[in-house]
């Protein structure tokens, strides 16, 4: 969560809104985090997730990777969802029990 409200930060700079919101049922909880920033250009969209991909000047190309794979540890997702502008990730995590976690 922080390195995707971290880039929305910078997406949007001093006067954008990043909105988080959430859906649980059973068996998963989604958290959505999106902004009103410029968003990701579709020539972007299906290499942010690779390692040392990055579009900023400064950046390694790592945040977005370490976030999937910290996520995918979690058994869960992460996802890029389609906008008609700013950027809106989609995690989603499973609800496990604590006999679920002994396994």
């Amino acid at each position: 969560m922080l390195n995707l409200t971290l880039n929305s930060m910078e997406a949007i700079g001093t006067k954008g809104t990043i909105t988080v919101n959430y859906t649980k049922d059973d068996t998963t909880l989604s958290l959505l985090v999106s902004d009103d920033g410029p968003g990701i250009s579709s020539k972007h969209r299906d290499k942010i997730f690779e390692p040392f991909y990055t579009t900023k000047k400064k950046g390694t190309g790592l945040g977005l990777t370490v976030t999937k794979k910290l996520i995918e540890n979690l058994f869960g997702y992460i996802e890029l969802l389609p906008s008609r502008g700013g950027a809106r990730f989609k995690i989603t995590l499973p609800i496990l029990t604590v006999s679920e976690l002994k396994r």
